[in-house]
């Protein structure tokens, strides 16, 4: 907030008012950080669970053998390390792509 740096400057303003003001413009700052690191983690999951749920489906319409050998082997046939690689790997490219399409000027 611009005008509390004026406010600074005076000396009418009590030093634990100042320490107050300044300690909400620290919480501020702190909160956008927590706020973009909550969208970092919650963008990257959604990629990840539409990786996975893509998967999933194809275990069971693509190939059929989810519907042969069952849900628990599906499960087991996709949860592997190479796939976690994978979708990590393609989420975090699919977050870099929407923070350059979020912060492009159209």
């Amino acid at each position: 907030m611009q005008h509390h740096s004026n406010l600074f400057n005076g000396c009418f303003l009590l030093p634990s008012l100042k320490f107050i003001l300044m300690e909400k413009q620290y919480d501020k700052k702190s909160n956008k950080k927590l706020a973009a690191f909550r969208r970092i983690v919650i963008e990257i999951d959604f990629i990840v669970f539409l990786f996975y749920s893509n998967l999933l489906m194809g275990e069971f319409n693509r190939s059929g053998a989810g519907r042969q050998h069952g849900f628990l082997w599906a499960l087991n046939d996709i949860l592997t390390v190479k796939n976690f690689a994978i979708a990590l790997t393609a989420a975090f490219i699919g977050h870099l792509v929407f923070g350059f399409l979020r912060n492009r000027k159209w």
